[in-house]
């Protein structure tokens, strides 16, 4: 179903809209699948940054540890306390370089907590620490560390040895126990600032944890508060998007009702006007078939004076011309719709189109009283680039139309040039009245297909209805246009205009297609002519006409036997060729033979064709199969005797009288 402008525009915008939320979905989806991994990798980090601050605090708690040990043992007395606080120290300091390896390339951290204050029932935690390569520098304090831990294992053996000597001196009584307590203390001092170094350097490890933990903390906070955010924006913009897609689906349902409504409404009107225009072909159809049958009865009656029977053969000629031409508009009309109209320019002149139309109407408008004229604003000798064909029908429809309409005065038929303001050139065709007019409310639908300005039961004017359709489908083509100005009581003008594209003197051979007004006389003809149509009246008629000029015949019923009959022995002067026939058409029994005549070197035969499509392109296919010229449906005699004329001479002067 066609959708108008406007539905489109929409559409378009809807589409680009759409695209528009959809990268910004997707964006946003990216967005948050970037801060999903950031979270959940700053999530990782802090965690091993809290397992690295958990393993400086026991250095700094071990350090402590061991500080205390060494001063714990000074009072002790026997030596069983001091492989007690030794082994106890050892244990320390290997635990310290279990940590301090940790920091530095990982590892697995693990602690026990008591449960009670007796500590027989406890709990142990395992965590698992890996250095950050990209954000964790190397650990100078950690570095710093080793030296002070390793001498620790050092120190204890020297303080054991100088406690175990002291024990020695103090219980032997002997001199050497001042000497023995002055080092005891002399280590006791020098053991603080030990401790206190390698404390410091702990403690300033233990506190660097501490401060990336709670950067780490801080950026881990701001980028679950920008997720949460971004959340909200998802959530805000879906509700935009589910209510703009509301809005836009409500839009469209309407737009599609509307255009529904309107193509309902442009069809029923349509069907209206076919089914008025069905009524009126009816009508017009059998008006001249009426003619046709009742003069045809009357013929019978052999009583009839010879006048009687000439004014019953020219009802029956005139009611058979309103068929053709009713005919030749429904065929217009199967045309223009399947777009297989076809435009063949040729150099002609204007002033000769208009003076040559005028004289087929002039009969027509004498009978009814009114005078027709024609003129024109341009010299015989000029000439443009026209289908001169369909010129001459759409300025015979302009006046057919006028000759209808007009009871007394005149129609005048006018060819002029019209400069645009583009200085673009068109050539005009007027056709003007003094007819009825046409009420303005029916102005409007004038050029439309099937209608007609008066279509009911008492309508006053017989036609179609379709020739004004057919003038400007014709225009369009042509890439013209059409128009009118009419006043009701007073008159109409109608013109058509196409592009002017003249033709040079030198470029063309003038030449007259005046058309034949049926003053060329019947001749008397001899020749033996084939004739090749499957419809047997049509064969009657031909071969009456083809007698009636002198001529003898060889009727067949199709183009195989045409070609057969040819091909044999008997000689024929021209053949008669119907185009559309069963088993063979006439052009492939044409193209048949004419190649059996290049073949057997035989002389040309004049072919002519008998045809219903008398187009310019139904022309010129019968060319292109090798026939000389063509006859259209129904034959006139006048017509049919010029073409034989024109192909076999005179054989005879003395033949040579009107029939």
């Amino acid at each position: 179903m066609p959708t108008s402008p406007e539905s489109n525009k929409n559409w378009h915008h809807s589409i680009l809209l759409y695209s528009f939320i959809l990268i910004s979905f997707l964006s946003i989806a990216g967005i948050r699948f970037f801060y999903e991994e950031t979270i959940d990798d700053l999530e990782k980090r802090l965690q091993n940054q809290r397992v690295r601050l958990s393993v400086s605090e026991q250095i700094v708690f071990n350090i402590k540890k061991i500080e205390s040990l060494l001063f714990q043992m000074a009072p002790a007395a026997n030596s069983a306390s001091y492989r007690r606080y030794t082994n106890q120290i050892i244990e320390t300091v290997d635990l310290l370089h279990h940590h301090i390896d940790v920091l530095q390339n990982g590892g697995v951290v693990r602690r026990i907590f008591n449960l009670n204050v007796s500590g027989i029932d406890q709990y142990e935690s395992a965590s698992t620490y890996k250095p950050d390569q990209k954000t964790d520098s190397p650990i100078i304090e950690v570095i710093e560390l080793l030296p002070f831990v390793d001498r620790i294992k050092e120190k204890t053996r020297t303080v054991v040895t100088l406690l175990e000597q002291r024990d020695r001196c103090a219980e032997n009584r002997d001199a050497c126990a001042q000497e023995a307590m002055r080092s005891v203390r002399n280590f006791y001092k020098e053991l603080p600032p030990f401790f206190y170094r390698l404390a410091e350097n702990a403690n300033r490890h233990n506190l660097k944890s501490l401060l990336r933990m709670e950067d780490l903390q801080n950026e881990l906070t701001n980028k679950k508060q920008q997720l949460f955010n971004l959340h909200l924006l998802l959530i805000v913009l879906v509700i935009i998007f589910s209510s703009f897609v509301t809005i836009v689906f409500l839009r469209r349902i309407n737009l599609a009702q509307l255009d529904a409504e309107t193509a309902r409404l442009k069809a029923e009107e349509a069907n209206l006007a076919k089914t008025r225009f069905l009524a009126t072909m009816s009508h017009e159809i059998r008006t001249p078939m009426n003619g046709i049958l009742g003069m045809v009865q009357i013929l019978e009656d052999d009583e009839l004076t010879p006048t009687q029977r000439r004014d019953s053969l020219r009802v029956i000629r005139n009611s058979g011309n309103t068929l053709m031409q009713l005919l030749n508009d429904i065929l217009d009309l199967s045309k223009v719709e399947a777009g297989k109209v076809r435009i063949h320019p040729v150099p002609s002149s204007p002033t000769q189109l208009v003076s040559s139309t005028v004289a087929l109407y002039t009969d027509m408008a004498h009978v009814k009283g009114i005078d027709i004229k024609a003129s024109s604003d341009f010299s015989s000798l000029l000439r443009y680039n026209l289908d001169d064909d369909r010129i001459r029908q759409m300025i015979g429809n302009l006046i057919s139309n006028a000759i209808k309409f007009t009871e007394f005065g005149e129609v005048r038929v006018h060819a002029s040039l019209i400069v645009g303001q583009d200085r673009s050139q068109f050539l005009e065709f007027s056709v003007e009245d003094t007819g009825v007019g046409i009420p303005n409310d029916y102005q409007d639908v004038l050029f439309k297909r099937f209608m007609q300005v008066d279509d009911s039961r008492t309508r006053r004017y017989d036609g179609s209805g379709l020739g004004l359709y057919i003038v400007g489908q014709f225009a369009q083509i042509m890439g013209g246009m059409v128009g009118f100005k009419s006043t009701f009581g007073q008159g109409s003008r109608f013109w058509f205009r196409i592009p002017a594209d003249e033709v040079k003197v030198e470029e063309f051979v003038a030449r007259d297609k005046t058309p034949d007004t049926g003053d060329t006389p019947v001749k008397r003809l001899a020749g033996h002519i084939l004739v090749a149509e499957d419809n047997p009246i049509n064969r009657v008629i031909i071969d009456a006409m083809l007698k009636r000029m002198g001529l003898s015949t060889r009727l067949v019923e199709d183009a195989q036997l045409a070609f057969d009959v040819y091909t044999a022995s008997e000689e024929f002067d021209c053949i008669l060729m119907d185009v559309s026939m069963p088993r063979m058409s006439g052009l492939e029994s044409t193209l048949k033979i004419r190649e059996w005549e290049r073949k057997n070197q035989q002389p040309h035969c004049p072919i002519i064709a008998i045809t219903a499509n008398a187009y310019n392109e139904d022309r010129q296919a019968c060319l292109d199969a090798g026939m000389d010229d063509f006859v259209a449906k129904p034959i006139i005699l006048k017509q049919l005797s010029a073409l034989l004329v024109k192909f076999l001479g005179v054989r005879n002067s003395r033949l040579n009288r009107q029939v």
